[in-house]
């Protein structure tokens, strides 16, 4: 079975782009799939993560970000007209490989991806929160209209699709009035674990993510502050970079946590770094599907998080392999990690919850997922 895969790029650390190689992977060396991969941004950047040499890639380079920063109506002209550019490049490569299955990441294709003539299935799976843009426009009344309309425009893109395939029972929730072809299927975990017993000596809180708005640093560092003055002892350590690096370094100099929180940047060993660590933190303003939280559990690790939009609380079950808090509530955090400080067989017992939990998303499990989908989607058919 031939599958053509859309996504933005390939050259990006992110989850998206890890989950998606290593499937690709998992289904051309397990299954036999022939796999062809197309980019629109790669722009001769290398690939982050390895792909089989099997694998076909395409590298269209249509670079949709060099009118980003043009004016409105600008930006608008040139990306109209590379959209037009990246459909007839794409209905080309449909004609040419015949592929069983066409599989969009919901990047820039999803605007044409229902138009194009194949006989081919059409698949969307989508990696964040369908309401993020509302989420992430929601300071403010104009842009979180502008967020709704867009969240309005994906349900209208991906409603006459064959498959969409959605991380969390939230968006299958949200869906359900407007889509008839929702099919959830969760990240699976795609680190190397480490088979070791539970740290309990660690007093070392952790924290995995971008450093951007929607992870919440901010309000984790305010959090800290509490739990700095009533355990010295005990260190956070945050592993990630982005745009908020120097705000959140200079947040650490005005509380003066500079000797109990450590911006570590990236790691080349994250089960290391879960294995040395005592529980996970995420203070996230809103969620897709976290997949640092079934990691740091693979590894032992309990959590405690923020019950937000929208993946927390479809992974931790309250009280048994992590600990919930109300969203954006310094107060409650604080007490939540004191509890998980103060009590050692508690989080012993969580740790051994934890592991359990990640069971059902070890990677030949969800891949054995998406085979299934593949092939009743071409049994469908005939």
């Amino acid at each position: 079975m031939k599958l053509l895969y859309f996504i933005q790029a390939l050259y990006n650390s992110g989850g998206m782009e890890r989950v998606l190689s290593e499937k690709m992977n998992y289904l051309y060396s397990k299954y036999g799939y022939k796999i062809v991969v197309v980019t629109v941004e790669q722009m001769g950047r290398p690939l982050f993560f390895p792909l089989n040499e099997k694998i076909e890639l395409i590298h269209l380079d249509i670079n949709f970000d060099a009118h980003y920063n043009f004016n409105l109506f600008k930006k608008y002209y040139f990306h109209k007209k590379k959209l037009k550019q990246y459909k007839t490049k794409a209905q080309e490569i449909i004609n040419n490989y015949k592929p069983d299955i066409c599989i969009s990441l919901a990047g820039k294709e999803i605007e044409f991806f229902r138009e194009l003539k194949t006989d081919a299935n059409k698949v969307a799976e989508i990696h964040f929160p369908i309401k993020m843009r509302e989420l992430s426009m929601a300071n403010h009344n104009y842009w979180k209209l502008l967020g709704k309309f867009r969240t309005t425009q994906l349900k209208h893109q991906t409603k006459s699709l064959d498959k969409l395939i959605v991380l969390t029972q939230t968006d299958e929730q949200i869906l359900s009035s407007t889509h008839k072809n929702v099919t959830i299927i969760p990240n699976p975990i795609v680190i190397q674990t480490k088979n070791t017993e539970y740290n309990y000596q660690s007093k070392i809180a952790v924290s995995v993510g971008r450093l951007s708005y929607e992870k919440g640093y901010d309000i984790l560092l305010s959090t800290w502050k509490i739990i700095d003055d009533k355990f010295p002892q005990w260190q956070l350590h945050i592993y990630g970079e982005g745009v908020e690096r120097a705000h959140l370094n200079k947040i650490i100099i005005e509380n003066n946590l500079q000797k109990s929180v450590f911006l570590k940047g990236f790691s080349d060993d994250i089960a290391q770094v879960y294995v040395d660590s005592s529980f996970l933190v995420l203070s996230s303003r809103y969620e897709g599907f976290p997949l640092v939280i079934i990691e740091a559990m693979a590894c032992g690790l309990p959590t405690v998080a923020f019950d937000c939009e929208f993946g927390p609380a479809s992974i931790i079950s309250d009280g048994e392999n992590g600990l919930l808090s109300p969203p954006e509530n310094i107060d409650i955090l604080a007490e939540k990690i004191i509890q998980m400080i103060e009590n050692q067989q508690l989080r012993m017992k969580m740790s051994t919850a934890a592991k359990e939990t990640s069971k059902k998303y070890e990677l030949n499990s969800i891949i054995k997922q998406w085979n299934n989908l593949f092939l009743s989607l071409k049994k469908s058919e005939n």
